[in-house]
């Protein structure tokens, strides 16, 4: 049995499949103009890489903008949770995660237990300019951080 992730951005979807161990495939393709048909598309290209039938799922979560879309999932979950749940995973030291998306910016505030406590989020279409980071370092001079 695998599970599977699948994250549509505005820019790019990606998916990986796990065995309970270790990430077993990837795979990456632009989003284009139908979230919902490359969500389709990148699934169907992971179980023929893993050689893997339907049946042998045992979960599906998707993310990202495009994640509503997707009706083959089993869950729905922020990318803000996603981000701080998987640099957790990688490293439990890690308390600050910064994402520079094709439609947004965030810098995500994790506590010891990797549970999102705080994020900040840009609202300008300014994801890829770094203005973010200024935000946030801002941020951290007033005392929020």
């Amino acid at each position: 049995m695998i599970s599977i992730g699948i994250d549509v951005g505005s820019v790019a979807a990606k998916i990986a499949a796990y065995d309970g161990e270790k990430i077993i495939a990837t795979g990456l393709l632009p989003t284009g103009w139908s979230p919902k048909g490359v969500g389709e598309q990148l699934l169907k290209e992971i179980l023929q890489k893993t050689n893997t039938p339907k049946n042998k799922i045992k979960s599906i979560v998707g993310t990202g903008y495009g994640r509503v879309s997707l009706p083959f999932v089993d869950k729905k979950v922020t990318e803000i949770t996603c981000h701080g749940k998987g640099a957790y995973y990688i490293d439990p030291n890690i308390r600050t995660v910064i994402d520079i998306g094709g439609q947004d910016s965030k810098v995500i505030k994790l506590n010891n237990e990797g549970m999102v406590v705080d994020f900040l989020m840009n609202d300008k279409c300014a994801a890829g300019t770094g203005q973010i980071i200024l935000q946030y370092h801002g941020k951290c001079f007033r005392g929020g951080h």
